[in-house]
């Protein structure tokens, strides 16, 4: 992971022994404010590995953040749930990390 603008990060996801691998470009980073990057799969399926664009925008609230999640465009109301549900257990799992590291200290 290269985070600046104009760096790339590639990963992996392992889930019952299948690895799935994505990668991206970021475009836009403004600290405490907003985070835009390329987001595409590498499953080797056409229709599968589209490339999106995703924009995470953080608004400060009280003793809170806002946080705001797009990606866009998709090619199928499928595509678009099936990555709806994959970043909504990325961020269950970071609401979690933040709780635990907030009654850590």
């Amino acid at each position: 992971m290269d985070f600046r603008v104009g760096g790339a990060f590639r990963y992996c996801i392992r889930k019952a022994g299948r690895d799935g691998w994505a990668r991206g470009v970021y475009r836009e980073i403004v600290p405490a404010s907003r985070i835009v990057f390329t987001f595409q799969w590498q499953s080797g399926e056409a229709a599968h590995d589209a490339e999106t664009l995703v924009t995470v925008s953080f608004e400060a609230q009280d003793e809170r953040t806002l946080l705001t999640f797009r990606q866009e465009p998709f090619s199928s109301n499928e595509s678009r749930h099936s990555h709806g549900v994959g970043w909504n257990q990325v961020l269950a799992s970071f609401e979690s990390f933040v709780i635990k590291e907030k009654d850590a200290s």
